[in-house]
């Protein structure tokens, strides 16, 4: 899921950043990825795109992820703890752009819709190892 995430998000850094002139979206109305990608909001954190941002949470969380093996809710209970709010953060922090897209940009990004799927979809997987970890 982290990868799909993080493939999603490269290819908005590489419109963010100025190698990519435009996102292609399809013909569909309610989609403009450059409205939404290009707005002063996607900038605000740091002055960094926040789709490089993004990719630095989904590595941290996708490293958590993968730390320590099948048994790291007995040998290491914090991994999947950790693994379980960083995947809880990257799915807050979507929707919240997710919801901007709606109310502020009145457009959405057709190259965010797979990240968001991924991203809602990481937290259930990581929370039910976090809490056997926490038993």
């Amino acid at each position: 899921m982290c990868l799909a995430g993080i493939a999603s998000l490269g290819l908005i850094t590489l419109y963010q950043t100025g190698i990519l002139k435009h996102l292609p979206v399809p013909p569909v109305p309610g989609f403009n990825a450059d409205k939404v990608h290009s707005s002063a909001r996607a900038y605000r954190m740091l002055a960094l795109p926040d789709a490089a941002l993004a990719v630095a949470s989904y590595a941290v969380t996708l490293g958590l992820i993968a730390m320590s093996g099948a048994e790291r809710a007995v040998e290491h209970p914090w991994v999947p703890v950790a693994a379980a709010g960083t995947a809880a953060m990257d799915c807050l922090l979507s929707a919240k752009l997710t919801a901007d897209q709606a109310t502020k940009h009145r457009a959405f990004s057709v190259w965010s819709l797979p990240l968001e799927v991924t991203t809602f979809a990481t937290p259930p997987l990581a929370i039910t190892e976090g809490c056997v970890a926490t038993r």
